[in-house]
């Protein structure tokens, strides 16, 4: 499920304790920090008394949709939500100007995407990157509450668009495909990568450290999944791409989560990382990232900054350890509690009834 859907089902299962007439979600498309939602949609679910939450998108294809009350394009959607209490905005491709309570949702900002030279932004010409942060930073001076899925983009926001800090919260994210913990040998360390974008999420680095662990602890082996390169290196397997929307795909990736004895993906840069929630719930620690990824602490797994191999290779080292590998395992099962759609709808629903004056008893807190 992309970005937008995700925060999309989040609210439809979060409690429903917000009253009121309705809280619409801005999707915007095509964003640069939040590039994966362009087929963003309408959803609705009735809250307490009947009142809706919904997700306001661009080009609508089945599923429950609701058309704009009149027009096309910008000026139908803002006619759209003329009527509710508040709006979600996700993403800041789009800025409408309604005189509602605007609550703001992202895993990073521009200028964050622009620091790591993110392919997909840098593939924008200059001109429409600058408007792209003048509208962003708009956006956020104007939100009544500014929600980031980690303490990374969060510092951002503050720090480099000068928003005050008790208006910038942290929800998190949700691990989106989940597979039990269960009962697995932890006596031969088995390694397991999962990215699309393999040189971004450190592919490249990972195999190498291996090549090194492989040579002191014979029986170790690496699972890479992902769009990787031919691989032929002892200990090495390669899955290729796997769809999680493909039964078969998805079975696959649940045989290797359910082997596995820990998740190395030491990316680049890691806006929140929905993987080691994933690996969490399988009951794995994971080796991550120190740019993003904050699930992962110490308790859980190892973070390694980027372009650090002799870290990521001792890392690795640690977690071939089988009694410290399921300690961690057990861990990062136990936090994954806190990480999971429900509650980060809990915590969106909780800014909308901040900034609308509502009770928040029943809502989770803020990270």
């Amino acid at each position: 499920m992309q970005v937008g859907g995700r925060v999309a089902a989040a609210i439809r299962a979060a409690p429903a304790v917000v009253a009121g007439r309705s809280v619409v979600a801005l999707a915007a498309l095509g964003d640069p920090p939040l590039q994966h939602h362009r087929d963003a949609r309408l959803l609705e679910q009735p809250l307490q008394g009947g009142h809706q939450v919904g997700v306001l998108g661009g080009d609508h294809q089945g599923g429950n949709v609701r058309a704009p009350r009149a027009g096309g394009g910008l000026a139908g959607r803002a006619h759209a939500v003329a009527d509710e209490e508040a709006i979600l905005q996700i993403g800041s491709s789009t800025a409408v100007d309604i005189e509602l309570p605007l609550v703001f949702f992202l895993d990073m900002t521009l200028r964050q995407a622009l620091e790591v030279r993110d392919e997909w932004v840098l593939s924008h010409p200059v001109r429409e990157r600058q408007s792209w942060e003048r509208r962003q930073q708009r956006l956020y001076q104007r939100s009544d509450r500014i929600l980031t899925m980690g303490a990374w983009a969060a510092d951002s926001v503050v720090r480099d668009y000068g928003v005050d800090s008790n208006r910038v919260h942290v929800v998190g994210g949700g691990a989106t495909h989940t597979v039990d913990a269960s009962s697995r040998d932890w006596s031969t360390p088995r390694f397991l990568f999962i990215g699309r974008d393999y040189e971004r999420k450190n592919g490249p680095a990972v195999v190498r450290a291996f090549a090194t662990l492989r040579s002191e602890r014979p029986d170790a082996t690496l699972d890479i999944v992902g769009d990787h390169p031919r691989i032929d290196q002892a200990g090495v397997t390669g899955h290729g791409r796997l769809a999680l929307g493909d039964l078969a795909g998805r079975a696959h990736v649940e045989r290797l989560l359910r082997r596995a004895t820990c998740l190395v993906v030491p990316s680049v840069y890691e806006p929140f990382g929905i993987v080691y929630t994933e690996a969490a719930f399988a009951g794995i620690p994971s080796i991550a990232t120190t740019v993003g990824a904050e699930f992962v602490d110490s308790s859980c797994g190892r973070r390694v900054t980027p372009g650090d191999e002799a870290g990521l290779l001792a890392a690795m080292r640690e977690l071939s350890d089988p009694a410290l590998a399921r300690c961690l395992g057990d861990n990062a099962n136990a936090r994954s509690r806190l990480f999971t759609w429900p509650i980060v709808g809990g915590r969106v629903l909780r800014a909308f009834a901040e900034v609308l004056g509502r009770p928040v008893d029943n809502l989770p807190d803020y990270l």
